[in-house]
């Protein structure tokens, strides 16, 4: 798999979290104390114009977007598509391609070598993606251009009911420079206990106006207002009917708008693409 990916984006000159069996660079950084290393931990050297892998442990993850950040260089990364997570809204904004979505591999995850390899239970629950990134804003810039559309279902949240929960007013949605911050009240249908009240990040992308989820926000609200001038309680919702007597819309009716969105979309580009319904959208998305 690894190499297909390599195939599509380059071949990169370094694997910074490695060993000498799993290496898939000629150059490495391991874990351990090994004489064929370049060293034995990555994020001690500089990283300065590097093209490097990196499939790291979650808990490094942050550290690695910063030491991006402060060589300045680029990364195909292997990484969970976490939306909720906090350092995801900083590796959006480092894209300068569509994220490959892994496929869901019984020996995707695997420790130990021959007799001994343990292989994880449930792969499918880290979704796995490569994401290329890079520092270069020129690149993140020319790939925002090339969006279609940008589709918070499909890249922040993970059900149409999470947007049908969304409300407006004070400690629901916060509206900052970098993006919006939306809080989720009560529990989604996947959550546990502990999540009640997450946040979901979106990022702004001031470059272009078209993709923009801050700017679409902001005309959306400026369109809707008249309606929601009663001051019903629910139309506090975000999203609301474009018709009479415009209330709340289901979560049935945001999957309808979705799916209508991604079908124009490949119309205006010439694109065919088969029957989508408003539970692949989030396939649609990394493909």
């Amino acid at each position: 798999m690894i190499n297909k990916i390599f195939l599509e984006w380059g071949s990169p000159t370094i694997d910074l979290f490695a060993s000498a069996q799993n290496r898939k660079c000629p150059v490495f950084c391991a874990w351990d104390q090994d004489p064929t290393a370049l060293t034995q931990d990555a994020l001690s050297i500089g990283w300065d114009r590097m093209f490097a892998y990196a499939y790291p442990p979650l808990s490094l993850i942050p550290k690695v977007l910063q030491q991006m950040i402060d060589y300045q260089c680029e990364m195909i990364l292997i990484a969970p598509f976490w939306p909720k997570q906090w350092w995801h809204p900083q590796l959006i904004q480092l894209l300068i391609a569509q994220p490959l979505l892994l496929p869901q591999w019984d020996n995707l995850l695997e420790q130990g070598q021959g007799r001994l390899k343990i292989f994880h239970p449930n792969p499918e629950i880290f979704s796995l993606t490569a994401w290329r990134i890079s520092t270069n804003n020129l690149k993140q810039k020319a790939f925002q251009k090339t969006l279609e559309n940008y589709c918070p279902p499909i890249t922040s949240f993970r059900r149409c009911s999470d947007l049908q929960a969304l409300k407006l007013g004070e400690g629901s949605v916060n509206i900052q420079e970098k993006g919006v911050t939306f809080l989720r009240h009560g529990l989604a249908k996947q959550d546990k206990a502990n999540h009640d009240n997450s946040k979901n990040f979106i990022p702004a992308f001031p470059e272009s106006k078209l993709l923009d989820p801050k700017r679409t926000l902001y005309m959306y609200l400026k369109r809707t207002d008249k309606l929601r001038q009663n001051g019903e309680k629910q139309e506090y919702k975000l999203f609301l009917s474009t018709n009479k007597p415009h209330k709340p819309v289901t979560a049935q009716t945001i999957s309808h708008w979705i799916v209508k969105t991604i079908k124009m979309a490949y119309k205006q580009n010439k694109k065919q693409i088969g029957k989508v319904r408003g539970h692949s959208t989030r396939s649609v998305g990394p493909s």
